[in-house]
């Protein structure tokens, strides 16, 4: 029974230590050009508190101050910001088409996430509504959590 038990204990471990391979701390520095720059232009005076390289999914995830979550690929290109006490953000990533339509469908709510997919938007609300765009700034359904 023992050996059964440090026999699962140890491929638990071995799988858990594979797993956390696929991602790597990368200093701050050594970010690609665009993500620091995307970090210096819209987080300006946050604190940056870490950033990890996924090999596997090839994205970048950055972790700062105020709850603000990035990701992006690995060109460097943002795919996913949460951002949930410094909104701003949302109104120099978006189109403004998709602002004014989203704005005018719910003056009262308030973003705090937005994924770039591959055929649009993903707005995700304080409420935890979510609302799709196209590319263009269509509206296209909106589903609540």
């Amino acid at each position: 029974m023992k050996r059964l038990f440090f026999l699962c204990s140890f491929i638990m471990l071995l799988t858990f230590t594979a797993f956390c391979d696929n991602e790597k701390p990368v200093p701050r520095v050594e970010l690609p050009q665009p993500i620091q720059q995307f970090i210096d232009t819209n987080y300006y005076g946050i604190a940056f508190r870490g950033a990890t390289y996924d090999a596997e999914e090839k994205e970048y995830e950055i972790l700062m101050e105020e709850g603000v979550k990035l990701e992006f690929n690995q060109k460097g290109a943002w795919m996913d910001v949460r951002s949930p006490k410094l909104t701003g953000i949302f109104q120099k990533l978006l189109p403004q088409k998709l602002l004014n339509d989203f704005y005018t469908r719910t003056p009262r709510e308030t973003i705090i996430e937005v994924s770039k997919e591959k055929k649009g938007y993903e707005l995700k609300t304080l409420s935890g509504k979510e609302f799709h765009y196209n590319s263009k700034g269509k509206f296209l359904k909106m589903e609540k959590d």
